[in-house]
């Protein structure tokens, strides 16, 4: 699960709604960021009982490029991505380029 660390809590609606179509083939979620996104996302795990593990980058031993080896890692581990956004990031299209290129299934939602 990633998305904008500038979403908020008034996105959680539709969050919620969009995580809710998933809730039964749910085995656990991963999420990329405590802040933004990943706080609601991981409020809505909690909420829902769902298993979750965060996956966080490691700026002290890589620097600025913590976040896009954090997002390597993580397309590695998941079925699927589920990414929401509320405009477009650089980033967002690496990791889509990344799920076609190894046929992995995704969605994007825009708030």
């Amino acid at each position: 699960m990633l998305g904008n660390q500038t979403i908020d809590i008034l996105h959680y609606p539709q969050i919620s709604a969009t995580l809710d179509e998933f809730k039964d083939d749910l085995s656990s979620v991963v999420i990329g960021s405590a802040k933004g996104i990943g706080a609601l996302v991981l409020e809505w795990c909690e909420e829902n009982k769902i298993m979750y593990e965060l996956c966080l980058p490691n700026y002290q031993k890589y620097g600025d490029k913590a976040p896009r080896l954090r997002d390597e890692l993580l397309l590695t581990e998941v079925d699927f991505l589920l990414c929401f956004c509320d405009g477009f990031r650089v980033s967002h299209k690496h990791l889509l380029q990344y799920m076609i290129k190894h046929e992995k299934p995704y969605r994007v939602v825009h708030l």
